[in-house]
């Protein structure tokens, strides 16, 4: 009789641990991860982008073509303006700052994470021929 009680335990034990086991929501992941490499890509594209506003600034004093057609209707300089003024709502610390206590759930930084892929995309391009046309 003792050994039917004891079984009978350790079969519910087994029962219960193999219920909770398929039936339990599987644990929430912690995004730390995700938001220290969002930080991380997010300081790589501002670096992109600060190294391609001074790749533009020496490109230009070097042959002095301000004024010449760099790419869709933009003299350089131009582009350069245009760089000057994004990068404080884009790509500053400040917007680092702001937006690191808002991503709260996994989607939210994959969305931004997917926009920096977006800007990292658009300025590399550019960054990689601007290295080249320095060394010329």
């Amino acid at each position: 009789m003792d050994i039917t009680i004891i079984l009978t335990i350790i079969g519910l034990i087994i029962a219960y641990l193999s219920y909770r086991r398929t039936f339990s929501p599987p644990p929430k992941q912690p995004i730390d991860d995700d938001i220290f490499a969002f930080q991380a890509h997010f300081k790589m594209v501002q670096r992109i982008h600060l190294e391609t506003q001074q790749l533009l600034r020496d490109f230009i004093k070097k042959h002095d073509c301000g004024n010449e057609k760099m790419m869709n209707g933009f003299t350089y300089i131009q582009f350069l303006e245009e760089m000057e003024k994004a990068f404080p709502n884009s790509n500053s610390d400040q917007v680092l700052k702001n937006v690191l206590p808002s991503l709260t759930s996994k989607p939210m930084v994959d969305q931004l994470m997917k926009e920096l892929d977006n800007q990292y995309d658009a300025l590399n391009p550019i960054y990689q021929q601007m290295k080249i046309l320095i060394m010329r």
